[in-house]
């Protein structure tokens, strides 16, 4: 079922051509009258630009359906009509992956192009009207996805785990399914196992690759998230234009003129860049590998800040008015009663000073006479 998130609308899909057959919405759980369940939906995926769901049956079938119309463009079986476990589409939208229930991943390369594929849906179903539905959908899905490449492990025969594309599309990973071992296989597309990473003991659940670098997140049973990076090893020597790296000492040989001074060869070579040209220094390029859509609208860089001031309000004057004269009033008694409390001081610092300058005063005229005594004497 498809929910739209906006009006809270849903809309039942249907999982087999038996359900549109007489034109009817599938009931809720496609039962029979029995309440058994003929064929059921496994997994499902929209395309790249979300106008198309493919949809994998119980029966070993995609379903190319409609579903603003609820009505299917297209059928694909699986060979061996296996039990579809997992789709996914690859970030270009160009390839559809699917993990089967005969331990076999899959892979469909899309014929439809990538703007417009309704549209050549609704043109091949309008053709051919005298042939068997069936047959007619089956030769429209013929011409929507073609089989590309299978990949399987043909040793140990294992069910796979949430397979998932790079993030460019160009390698394939895939989880084993058994419980006591958490590996991870790795594929190029052309189908060649490049590399297996095993973890601990622990049952895989999930996997996930960045849509940029190459790294790879795993959720095991217990609950653990693992994340996989490549070991980048220190190699100083690559930082030198002019070095080689030996894996063992070797005998070097100088040619004859091979430090010799040759200064017609070392001019300097005058530069192809243009220096009066303009340089954009506040355009943003797009990043196409964040985006799955190339429709979709260029993304928010920075949100323009213009605030506007609020107006005060008038009890809010009258309460700072308030608080700023009792401020005032506080800072006012606060010098008076420092000036209070120095001249308290002053007051009684005051007499000491006095009796010290009438001490002094004493003892000038003390000395004044007796130098007259004395110079009476001596008269």
């Amino acid at each position: 079922m498809i929910v739209d998130m906006s009006t809270g609308i849903t809309t039942l899909l249907p999982v087999s051509l038996s359900d549109t057959e007489n034109g009817v919405v599938p009931p809720p759980r496609n039962k029979f009258s029995d309440g058994s369940t003929p064929f059921s939906p496994t997994a499902a995926c929209f395309n790249k630009y979300g106008d198309m769901v493919y949809v994998g049956n119980s029966k070993g079938e995609v379903l190319i359906i409609d579903h603003k119309n609820v009505q299917i463009c297209g059928i694909v079986p699986i060979p061996g009509n296996a039990v579809i476990k997992n789709m996914v589409f690859s970030r270009t939208g160009q390839y559809l992956l699917t993990n089967s229930n005969d331990r076999t991943i899959r892979i469909y390369e899309n014929l439809l192009p990538l703007k417009g594929g309704l549209k050549f849906l609704e043109e091949s179903n309008h053709a051919g009207d005298e042939q068997d539905k069936f047959e007619k959908l089956k030769a429209v899905g013929s011409r929507c996805l073609t089989l590309f490449r299978e990949f399987q492990d043909s040793i140990t025969k294992v069910h796979w785990k949430a397979p998932c594309f790079s993030g460019d599309g160009e390698w394939v990973i895939g989880g084993s399914a058994s419980k006591g071992e958490h590996k991870i296989y790795i594929w190029d597309r052309a189908g060649h196992l490049v590399k297996i990473l095993e973890g601990p003991k622990e049952a895989l659940i999930d996997l996930a690759w960045h849509p940029v670098h190459p790294i790879v997140v795993s959720v095991s049973l217990t609950g653990l998230v693992y994340i996989w990076a490549k070991d980048y090893t220190e190699n100083w020597s690559a930082f030198a234009p002019d070095f080689k790296e030996l894996e063992e000492n070797e005998e070097y040989v100088e040619r004859e003129d091979e430090f010799d001074l040759m200064p017609e060869t070392e001019k300097v070579k005058e530069s192809d860049v243009d220096e009066d040209e303009e340089i954009d220094i506040m355009g943003v390029e797009k990043d196409s590998g964040f985006s799955d859509s190339d429709m979709s609208q260029g993304e928010i860089c920075f949100l323009p800040a213009d605030p506007s001031p609020d107006l005060p309000e008038p009890q809010d004057q009258f309460v700072g008015s308030t608080s700023k004269q009792g401020d005032s009033n506080q800072s006012a008694s606060a010098l008076s009663e420092e000036a209070g409390q120095s001249a308290r001081l002053t007051s009684h610092i005051s007499p000491p000073l006095e009796a010290m300058d009438n001490s002094a005063a004493e003892d000038n005229g003390g000395t004044s006479s007796r130098r007259k005594r004395r110079s009476s004497e001596v008269l």
